[in-house]
């Protein structure tokens, strides 16, 4: 069997002869699941592991999360009134008078229009709805590689993939094949949104374990449920999931975007008073840990793992704590 493929060195054991290790992937909106997901095939597959017709379907929603993060950024401009310059006003108007189109695409006057408005210093002044784009769209990322979105022949690369912001609906496998030990494994990404959540049996039905992720910088950012934070909201719909599941499955609880949660330490204590550990980022991650496991009401073990799905190096070895130390000493490939 050819391993050029698959960059796995399968001996003569075909993809479809290796045991299937299925492993529910559920989480909030947001939370970083799909992120998780392409991370862990990048690693074992490269981007090999991804067909042209996927790059070129993450290629289209990168265009698209470029339209809609200038959509939001312009439509601020003429919401708060901004006083930009004339011809950055001009292109304001023009860029939103066609922003239903759908063939929107990037091009270089596309990007020296864009740099122009936002040089433009009373845009930025207006610097309070940044964090709205960064956090839909990974706003940063778009803008520094925009020269790179308006060549003709552009491929998307393992950064791109990474950072592309797609809603997952239903449930989306996605696959890839391992070395140590030698296996299939199938994550089985379950949306997030409200609507969502009740389709999450469809994953969790035929799979041993399963990965709850929660985005631990959202512990002050209003969720789509009345009254109740993202990270109250995930804590609770976490309880729920392990005590109904509190027998038959494996639970490892990752919290996630570490990365934005120590860049807003000094915030925690705004919304959870009790809590006494300040800038620390190890006594932040315990007291969120201690939240979630708090609110499980039955005795059971739970694997945590602080993660960040952009790093590579830290994913991996997160993913190799889980497959060696954590599921293979627990149970048999051929148990799952």
């Amino acid at each position: 069997v050819s391993t050029q493929s698959t960059g796995v060195n399968m001996g003569c054991v075909s993809p479809k002869e290796l045991p299937e290790i299925q492993i529910a992937l559920v989480g909030l909106g947001g939370s970083g699941k799909t992120t998780i997901a392409k991370q862990l095939k990048l690693l074992h597959e490269g981007l090999a592991g991804f067909g042209e017709a996927e790059l070129a379907i993450f290629k289209e929603i990168l265009v698209y999360n470029v339209q809609q993060a200038f959509i939001i950024l312009m439509s601020q401009v003429k919401q708060r009134e901004i006083e930009v310059e004339p011809y950055n006003r001009s292109f304001v108007d023009i860029f939103l008078s066609k922003s239903n189109e759908k063939d929107f695409f990037i091009d270089l006057e596309f990007v020296l229009s864009v740099r122009k408005l936002l040089n433009d210093l009373a845009l930025k002044n207006f610097t309070n709805f940044g964090t709205e784009l960064e956090t839909q769209y990974n706003f940063e990322y778009l803008v520094q590689n925009l020269e790179r979105f308006s060549e003709p022949d552009w491929t998307p690369n393992e950064s791109d993939l990474l950072r592309v912001r797609q809603r997952t609906s239903g449930v989306t496998p996605t696959v890839f094949t391992t070395k140590s030990p030698k296996a299939r494994w199938k994550l089985l990404d379950a949306g997030g949104q409200r609507s969502e959540i009740r389709k999450w049996e469809r994953a969790l039905a035929p799979a041993r374990a399963f990965f709850f992720c929660a985005s631990v910088n959202e512990f002050d950012i209003e969720s789509e449920f009345p009254s109740k934070t993202s990270l109250q909201c995930s804590i609770e719909v976490f309880s729920l999931l392990v005590q109904k599941h509190s027998e038959e499955k494996i639970i490892f609880l990752f919290l996630n975007k570490i990365d934005l949660l120590k860049e807003k330490l000094d915030k925690l204590k705004d919304t959870f008073p009790e809590y006494k550990g300040g800038n620390d980022f190890d006594a932040a991650i315990q007291f969120i840990s201690d939240l979630y496991l708090k609110s499980v009401k039955v005795r059971r073990e739970v694997f945590i793992f602080p993660t960040c799905a952009l790093d590579r190096f830290n994913m991996k070895s997160v993913f190799g704590e889980v497959s060696r130390h954590v599921i293979m000493k627990r149970l048999s490939v051929s148990q799952f």
